[in-house]
């Protein structure tokens, strides 16, 4: 039979105990053992102040429009003033724009009535700063006072809830008397009934648990049969894994002999590289040799080639020397007819000397030839021994070496004439 009122223990019974902690001065023990399980909020308070924000960075305050860095700017002023002792001090939040406003317009009046800071300060700076300071004292001390009414209102608020959960306990308790007909209720009586009242809660505790943890067993029991599932997959696995471990070790144990097979092989092929590498320095030094002979015959051959010309050369003045030998008593007297019949008779005599220096000198060279002319004929014969043939090539440059020297005999008798 459901009872008129539903009795609820506080929500804080069953949480960790918190501490009483005194908020802005306020120190007052708790009127009931109920508040000190009631949990407190410790955010700070700050003053409420009329604040119009718009997404182009305006912030109004007061009668006047500032733009968001502005605001921050005094702030930073504020604060190096604050530090340098220009400026009060204040507890007021940073937060707070209206208050940043009035004191950073407090700091450039102050600063006005400075003036210049190599003079002393006037009496009239020293009578603003602390007219600043007594307001700002009361500003805060205003924000304080409102802070602790927040406070105490919220203090009173709880105290009201635990005193309402409280009444709903003591009615469903007076009732739970009326209904066994108890008038005057003893100690054991209000312990019965809180007996009651705990095993009503706690049985509706458990009926809301196990209709919010029915799906949960539901799922549970799918998990379970999830899990008997992934296990079998699991033996499975294993078991393949096992028969893979298996053949990964059969086929190690095959590498392993390959392996051993593959050794005696791989020595062989390495002696087998350096033989060959061996073999082939060899053939690059009988190489270089072959080319260096090469080079040799190739200036052998040349040398050979030079003394075939000049052998010819000689040959060739051999015979044009014979030659003109021969034809000289003809030419010796063309001279001497030339001679006489060009010349005077006073000039005779030196003619005959030079005929008969020419004469000389024809014959000395004559000598030359005839001993370089034997000299070529043994050279031929030298070289016809080594089984040299010089014929064809050693006419024609005979040939050539007789035009020469013709060209050079007819210069020479040309000019004696």
């Amino acid at each position: 039979m459901p009872f008129p009122h539903t009795p609820t223990l506080p929500a804080g019974r069953f949480k960790d105990n918190v501490p009483h902690i005194p908020v802005s001065g306020l120190i007052t023990p708790p009127d009931s053992p109920i508040e000190e399980f009631i949990p407190r909020c410790e955010k700070r308070v700050d003053s409420s102040v009329h604040i119009t924000s718009t997404s182009s960075g305006i912030i109004v305050g007061g009668s006047n429009v500032y733009p968001v860095g502005q605001i921050r700017g005094m702030a930073t002023a504020l604060e190096c003033a604050r530090d340098n002792g220009e400026f009060p001090n204040t507890t007021a939040s940073t937060m707070d724009t209206q208050a940043v406003i009035e004191d950073y317009e407090r700091l450039m009046l102050l600063r006005q009535s400075r003036g210049n800071l190599s003079l002393p300060a006037p009496e009239s700076y020293k009578q603003l700063r602390v007219e600043i300071a007594r307001r700002i004292l009361d500003r805060d001390a205003s924000h304080d006072d409102t802070k602790t009414d927040a406070e105490a209102a919220r203090r009173v608020s709880s105290y009201l809830r635990s005193v309402q959960q409280e009444q709903r306990y003591f009615d469903a308790a007076n009732t739970m008397l009326q209904r066994r007909g108890v008038s005057n209720p003893t100690q054991l009586d209000v312990d019965n009934v809180s007996e009651d009242l705990c095993s009503i809660v706690e049985q509706t505790i458990e009926q809301t648990i196990s209709d919010a943890t029915g799906p949960l067993r539901l799922n549970v029991g799918n998990f379970h049969n999830e899990n008997a599932d992934f296990r079998d997959q699991n033996n499975a696995l294993g078991r393949q894994i096992d028969m893979h471990y298996r053949v990964l070790e059969q086929q190690t144990r095959t590498n392993s002999a390959l392996l051993s097979m593959f050794e005696p092989q791989s020595k062989n092929i390495t002696l087998a590289t350096e033989n060959i590498q061996a073999t082939t320095a060899q053939l690059t030094t009988a190489t270089k040799n072959i080319r260096a002979s090469e080079r040799q015959l190739a200036i052998a051959t040349k040398n050979s080639q030079a003394m075939e010309d000049q052998l010819a050369v000689a040959a060739g003045l051999t015979n044009f020397l014979s030659q003109v030998v021969m034809n000289l008593p003809g030419a010796i007297n063309q001279v001497v007819y030339t001679a006489v019949q060009h010349q005077t008779q006073d000039s005779f005599k030196d003619i005959l000397e030079a005929q008969q220096k020419v004469i000389l000198d024809l014959e000395t060279r004559s000598r030359k030839v005839q001993a370089l002319a034997r000299e070529v004929e043994a050279s031929r014969v030298q070289m016809a021994g080594r089984g040299q043939d010089f014929g064809p090539r050693s006419q024609r440059l005979g040939r050539k070496s007789k035009g020469k020297m013709r060209n050079m005999v007819n210069r020479v008798f040309g000019s004696q004439r």
